[in-house]
């Protein structure tokens, strides 16, 4: 009769959340932090020895390491992310579902390229990067849902599908052949192997916590060094190599 009891028991009256064990994951530290004066700055990358950040105000910046600005072009559409590939910046404007190729010499838009994507204006494609080892770029669409496109080097769809377990999608970027992919609402960091873009393999190999608040853009130094943009704060964070914390 007892262990009727307890079945009946488990079945009914199951343990409260409280008892849950949730997920533990990591927090990051960062070591240090950089005042930017650019508003609503939403993306950021690294090419040669300065970096370019978008923002959803339609500009673009060209900052060196300490984030003063070195150039700024207008481009008048809502910039969500930003990534270095092939010699060009390439940058998504969410709204317009657009990939904007930008020559770095001049900041001048030398090409368009349209992702059809059905969905909210203001949730669409809000990360951008470019996986080398695969010759692929990745496009991640905000949230309601986060939809991935791996997309080739021609901007065709090879493949799609919903990524589930976050709030939303800020920045993504590709780094020692991994695709690091950033959450603000989560306020988390994941590292992802590039050969499990799939809708049936797609599983994160490391998930850090990122204790700033409204994180919107991510790039990596060829040393390592991790800089994550927040929006609202105006600022660059810099985190030592995720992987070695």
């Amino acid at each position: 009769m007892n262990y009727i009891l307890l079945i009946f028991l488990f079945l009914f009256f199951p343990p409260s959340k409280s008892t849950v064990v949730k997920e533990k994951i990591k927090t990051l530290k960062y070591t240090s932090w950089t005042s930017l004066r650019i508003s609503d700055a939403s993306g950021i990358t690294k090419a040669g020895n300065h970096f370019y950040i978008a923002n959803d105000k339609g500009g673009l910046y060209e900052t060196d390491g300490m984030g003063k600005i070195i150039r700024y072009k207008a481009m008048g559409w809502d910039n969500e992310d930003i990534c270095f590939a092939n010699g060009k910046l390439y940058v998504v404007d969410e709204s317009g579902r657009r990939i904007l190729e930008v020559d770095t010499q001049t900041l001048k838009t030398v090409a368009e390229h349209v992702l059809q994507y059905a969905g909210a204006r203001n949730l669409g494609l809000e990360s951008l990067a470019y996986v080398a080892d695969k010759h692929e770029f990745v496009a991640i669409s905000e949230k309601q849902p986060s939809v991935m496109f791996i997309l080739d080097e021609k901007f065709n769809v090879v493949n799609q599908f919903k990524i589930n377990g976050f709030d939303d999608i800020s920045g993504a970027t590709f780094y020692n052949h991994k695709l690091y992919i950033l959450s603000d609402e989560d306020h988390v960091v994941i590292k992802v192997n590039p050969d499990n873009l799939t809708p049936d393999d797609f599983t994160w190999e490391e998930k850090w916590n990122v204790p700033i608040y409204n994180p919107e853009g991510i790039c990596f130094d060829e040393d390592g060094t991790m800089r994550i943009v927040s929006d609202q704060c105006r600022r660059i964070y810099v985190f030592p190599n995720p992987d070695q914390q």
